[in-house]
């Protein structure tokens, strides 16, 4: 894995061959590895509506609930161990 992106707050790294699984560390304030999300990982999925719908009928935790941004409808579930998980259908914007 490499690292594709560093904005200071998080460091996301993934497969060169295959970046369709990154994963991303939060960093806290002071520069070392949130406690609070240990590690994130983000899925780009088909069917966003069909993993909110199973979240919700298995009581995990949203942490933020499905939403319609400017370039994808998103949601992030709470893990194990301080992990967190996007699922993620990025709108695919033609021009």
């Amino acid at each position: 894995m490499e690292l594709v992106m560093d904005h200071g707050w998080i460091m996301t790294y993934a497969d060169p061959v295959s970046p369709s699984l990154p994963i991303s560390l939060l960093l806290d304030k002071n520069g070392d590895v949130s406690k609070e999300n240990l590690f994130f990982l983000s899925w780009e999925v088909d069917e966003v509506n069909m993993y909110y719908e199973r979240g919700k009928a298995n009581r995990f935790l949203i942490e933020y609930d499905l939403t319609d941004e400017r370039w994808e409808r998103a949601l992030l579930v709470a893990g194990p161990e301080w992990s967190v998980a996007q699922f993620t259908n990025p709108y695919r914007i033609s021009g």
